[in-house]
């Protein structure tokens, strides 16, 4: 049995090696994904080096399998909350995951089907796999390194838990994978924040979140011409930059163009960051400054964008504005139950957070005044201009 557990070692010692590559990331990047996962691998890790010795020793301990099982089970919950977090929904995510090993306890304690609990140990891989392929195809991250190795861990091990291949071919081939998730893992970007726009934000001032805590959703009803429209913006951001509150002006479509912000002095403003959601095939061009950047023309992108702001006014404790210009024309693109389920799955974060959004609209462009008022009860106020 040397052989066999020489690979299993080596497997073991592969995995545990993730760690501190993913977590001088997670330092550098500051998402929670690469420290969940860099925690999870390494108590998959470990694992491995558990069964290593019981391979060794030929020998059956049930307080050793115990706790071998239990040390896989922290590490593959800990993946499944990494994947959770990269689109919000770490703790739903979470309570699901506990649903596997105490699926896996009931059944070897009640009637004891081995074929059954043998499924019920691939679902955690099942369940990754499915997950980063939904979080491929819905927000077009590129995940293709993961879903390949994952995969590929899934369907080996499919084939070890039914006698299909050996020890020393799986601990091969399970290497292989992982390599592959660690090369996946450390190459594309899970979030929209560029490192530009990342450092706007942190700058912003950490008084006003203590002073101010809590976020809060209102509505601007705009009855008025463009040029009212940007002079409430440029107020807006002005006052803002006074009370060293960082100002995310969101435009849809350029229906405010970079253009005329400039020729304002709106894009002057030291705190003030623009993001144009614009169509793909669209030549953005230059905006006149740094602090810009392009999203596409998928409310996905806005809302991992959201999401991350979120995220980071919790975490590093600072307080910021969005202006939303204007939801009208997305909502008469993209639909109005659309539009809704964005606003309703990002309340919630929203109030946690210290970020205001401001969303500008226009209820006389729509015909039907029950979806658009089904929209503002969400608001906590709404204004008028």
């Amino acid at each position: 049995m040397l052989l066999p557990t020489f690979f299993r070692v080596l497997n073991g010692l592969l995995t545990i090696s993730f760690l501190p590559f993913l977590y001088s990331i997670y330092k550098k990047e500051y998402r929670r994904f690469y420290l969940l996962w860099g925690v999870g691998f390494f108590l998959y890790g470990v694992n491995n080096l558990v069964r290593a010795a019981l391979l060794f020793s030929q020998t059956f301990m049930v307080n050793v399998e115990l706790a071998a099982f239990l040390i896989q089970s922290s590490g593959f919950i800990l993946i499944l909350m990494g994947i959770g977090n990269l689109i919000g929904r770490t703790r739903l995510i979470f309570l699901s995951s506990l649903s596997i090993p105490v699926l896996m306890v009931v059944f070897y304690l009640t009637t004891k089907p081995y074929e059954l609990a043998q499924l019920v140990a691939l679902f955690p891989y099942f369940f990754i796999c499915a997950s980063l392929l939904f979080i491929r195809l819905r927000f077009k991250v590129e995940l293709d390194m993961l879903v390949i190795g994952w995969v590929m861990i899934f369907l080996i091990n499919m084939g070890y838990m039914f006698d299909y291949t050996d020890s020393i071919f799986t601990d091969v081939f399970t290497m292989i994978g992982k390599i592959i998730i660690f090369y996946g893992m450390t190459g594309p970007r899970f979030t929209l924040l560029a490192s530009d726009f990342e450092r706007f934000l942190i700058s912003g001032s950490y008084s006003s979140y203590n002073e101010n805590h809590g976020g809060y959703l209102t509505f601007i009803e705009s009855r008025s011409k463009r040029n009212v429209e940007i002079a409430w913006i440029k107020e807006k951001v002005l006052n803002n930059s006074l009370s060293g509150v960082r100002t995310i002006l969101v435009t849809v479509y350029d229906t405010i163009s970079p253009h005329d912000l400039k020729r304002e002095g709106v894009l002057d403003t030291e705190n003030l960051y623009l993001i144009r959601m614009v169509k793909k095939e669209y030549n953005v061009g230059q905006t006149f400054l740094e602090k810009n950047m392009n999203i596409g023309d998928d409310v996905s992108d806005l809302e991992i964008l959201f999401s991350d702001i979120f995220e980071l006014a919790q975490d590093r404790k600072f307080s910021c504005q969005i202006i939303l210009y204007n939801i009208s024309i997305l909502i008469h693109v993209h639909g109005w139950k659309r539009l809704y389920s964005f606003l309703i799955s990002n309340i919630h974060r929203m109030k946690a957070s210290n970020v205001k959004l401001y969303i500008v609209y226009y209820p006389k462009t729509h015909s039907n005044y029950q979806e658009i008022g089904a929209i503002e009860q969400l608001a906590d106020q709404i204004i008028q201009i």
